[in-house]
């Protein structure tokens, strides 16, 4: 055959470069290229893992302990597992996503062994790897369940957690809130005692509050596990399969608007300052000052200072001096009372001069990200790492650098991006055994002018993509704003004045826009990472929950000059208007996304304008019974359920409708008035809440 003259070496190199749908239609052409793969099989697959960013081993033995590190149990099972098979499962997975492979919706009921389903999530935090997620409720209370089964296995009581409290979670560590300037910081009990090397600060250390709940936490989580032994042992505490103990209790001198916890780095902001916290060693590294600082980049107003910090007791408020550090000259701290700030109302939307209450933090190795309603700050860091093999801080040439204000974003723009995605309507497909549908997107070019008009748009979330290089920025008015290595734009070096700062960040800038501004109004997101550079985001707003998937951005690319190619789908089932404006959270995995969706209640616990209505049309009754049935993931659905399915489908294409009806009124409108938004939003009806996931690949764990 035609392959005998080549060296298997040469064939096996050219096939590296093809993706898998190739490779599949080159195998099946003939008996010899079958002969061959065969033969071959370890060394091709092991290629084109390489290829798809699905590994980084080089090797045709899968190491499975490695890729364990990388992937969900569901994907990676206990036995073994070979590169064909991990590539299948990988192409699964990725296509799943985008709404052209099997997934499934399921409802994970919140249960102990002994009673029924209990308490409404509020905020949900998913380790895939582990197989657990963490729920903070309505109801006070924090618990860690199986997100197979529902099975609550820890937990902390609801006297020692408030309702609706915020928490952070990453790498085995949670933060928990337990006031405006005290948090609570708890480790996975597997992980075991910290290094001796990372000295926790005396000051940080839990307190008796902290450690008697963890007591109590063990054991509900011997009764939970064990299903409520007659005697307890000390074999049982130690073979928990997963509890949290306490780690530190950290005093922030200030009240706190807003924190993100990402392992290991904690930020907490208040009105003037936010702190950088190393939760392991409980200390303060660096301190960002003058948040208020009415400032635009280009303009003679002074910038706000950032300030690396070196390790200090923060019992008291700080303040910065020059002054000697472990005997190199640099930044003293020294504690002292501060001034007290007068109660001030908060600032006009005036978006380009003032920042407000921080509502949104975000933060990477470099970079801050500050949101306020109207406006996003940008700050450079001024210690890139914060935490070195020992975890301690000390200022030297190479690690400190005094950071500043590099960024401003204002939330009215009308125009952000120079390609503009749209969801087509009428253009969603769905595929047999999808939970999503996927649609067609018209893209357009934009080229930069000179703002006119302002829209009266705010943010709702800000979010780095995992490994810090791109940046999603979600607005009211259904608008998602992507940022591909923001850091590259930052350090262009010919933009100097404001239009042509203004123009470079014009053209670094994607915009999607997933309906009407008028017909609806955004909840909240998330960000992930996907195979081979890919991102993917998931968005609710109050007419569907949105999947985007982003392609691997070019790193030298600032600007496009062709569209990249995204995928956007939506959930099919959950579209009920009323459900989606009570979404509180919504977090992604591996190869799942769960959301606190919630069902509408009895029909006859509708109101109007405050007063009970009785339900006098049976269309009323079969709409609420439906979003009940098919939340819980019925596969037949009743006439009923059908036709308020296709009600809710209907509104959201009039949505997509409404869009370009909204921006072609707004381009023909010539009197330069800013633009007032009055979304329509469906009324909140609190009702139980349930936690549904949108099922990627199914669980290979098996549970007695």
């Amino acid at each position: 055959m035609f392959l005998d003259p080549l060296p298997a070496e040469l064939v096996l190199h050219v096939l590296s470069f093809l993706p898998l749908s190739s490779l599949a239609s080159i195998r099946s052409t003939s008996r010899e290229w079958q002969e061959f793969f065969i033969a071959h099989e370890a060394v091709i697959y092991n290629k084109a893992a390489f290829f798809h960013g699905f590994t980084d081993q080089r090797t045709p033995i899968l190491d499975i302990d490695a890729v364990k590190w990388d992937y969900s149990y569901r994907v990676v099972p206990e036995d073994e597992l070979d590169w064909v098979e991990l590539c299948k499962r990988r192409v699964r997975v990725r296509n799943a996503w985008k709404g052209l492979a099997p997934s499934m919706v399921s409802h994970i009921k919140m249960k102990l062994p002994r009673g029924p389903s209990i308490m409404t999530p509020y905020h949900v935090a998913v380790d895939e790897d582990r197989g657990f997620a963490l729920v903070t409720c309505r109801e006070r209370g924090l618990h860690l369940l199986d997100i197979d089964t529902g099975a609550i296995l820890w937990g902390l009581r609801g006297w020692h957690v408030a309702d609706c409290v915020g928490f952070g979670y990453s790498d085995g560590f949670f933060i928990l809130e337990r006031s405006e300037d005290t948090y609570e910081v708890w480790r996975l009990q597997e992980l075991g005692p910290p290094p001796l090397e990372l000295e926790l600060n005396p000051n940080s250390a839990p307190d008796e509050q902290q450690l008697q709940e963890s007591r109590w936490g063990v054991v509900g989580a011997v009764n939970t596990q064990y299903n409520y032994p007659r005697t307890v042992d000390q074999d049982m505490i130690d073979n928990l399969r997963v509890a949290f103990e306490p780690h530190a209790l950290l005093h922030v001198p200030e009240p706190v608007s807003a924190f993100k916890f990402v392992y290991p780095t904690l930020v907490t902001s208040a009105k003037e300052r936010a702190y950088v916290w190393d939760v392991c060693t409980g200390r303060v590294v660096e301190v960002i000052e003058n948040l208020q600082e009415k400032t635009e980049l280009g303009d003679a107003h002074p910038a706000p200072v950032v300030r690396p910090m070196p390790q200090l007791d923060v019992g008291n408020p700080v303040v910065i001096q020059q002054g000697v550090f472990n005997g190199v000259p640099g930044l003293l701290v020294m504690l002292q009372p501060l001034p007290q700030q007068e109660i001030e109302p908060p600032p006009t939307p005036s978006a380009e001069l003032f920042l407000g209450p921080v509502e949104e933090v975000e933060h990477t190795d470099e970079h801050m990200f500050l949101m306020g309603r109207h406006l996003l700050k940008v700050f450079a860091r001024a210690v890139p790492e914060l935490r070195d093999l020992s975890g301690t801080f000390s200022p030297n040439a190479e690690t400190t650098r005094l950071g500043g204000l590099v960024l401003e974003i204002p939330s009215f723009k009308m125009r952000f991006g120079r390609w503009r995605y749209t969801v087509r309507p009428r253009s969603g497909l769905w595929e047999d055994g999808s939970a999503l549908v996927h649609h067609g997107l018209d893209v357009e070019e934009r080229k930069w002018e000179p703002r006119k008009r302002n829209i009266a748009e705010s943010f709702v979330e800000v979010h780095s993509s995992p490994n810090g290089l791109h940046l999603a920025v979600l607005l009211s008015g259904c608008r998602l704003i992507i940022l591909p290595h923001f850091e590259r734009l930052l350090n262009k070096k010919d933009v100097a004045g404001p239009h042509e700062r203004e123009e470079a960040l014009h053209n670094a800038t994607l915009e999607i826009r997933l309906g009407s501004p008028r017909l609806g109004e955004s909840m909240t997101m998330a960000y992930f990472w996907g195979d081979g550079g890919e991102g993917r985001i998931g968005v609710v707003t109050t007419n569907a929950i949105f999947v985007i998937t982003l392609p691997c951005f070019p790193r030298a690319q600032t600007s496009f000059d062709k569209p990249p190619a995204i995928r956007i789908a939506r959930v099919k089932d959950l579209m009920d208007p009323v459900c989606l404006s009570s979404v509180s959270y919504i977090t992604l995995s591996d190869t799942g996304l769960f959301v606190n969706y919630e069902p509408r209640p009895d029909a006859s616990g509708t109101t109007v304008d405050g007063e009970a209505i009785e339900p006098n049309a049976t269309e009323v009754v079969d709409e609420s019974a439906a979003a009940n049935d098919m939340a819980d993931g019925g596969a037949e659905k009743s006439g009923a359920e059908e036709e308020a399915l296709r009600k809710w489908e209907e509104k959201f294409e009039e949505s997509l409708e409404d869009l370009d009806r909204f921006w072609e009124e707004q381009a023909a409108d010539q009197d330069g008035r800013d633009i007032i938004l009055n979304p329509e939003r469906p009324p909140f009806r609190p009702a139980i809440s349930r936690l549904h996931a949108i099922n990627f690949f199914p669980s290979l764990r098996t549970h007695d």
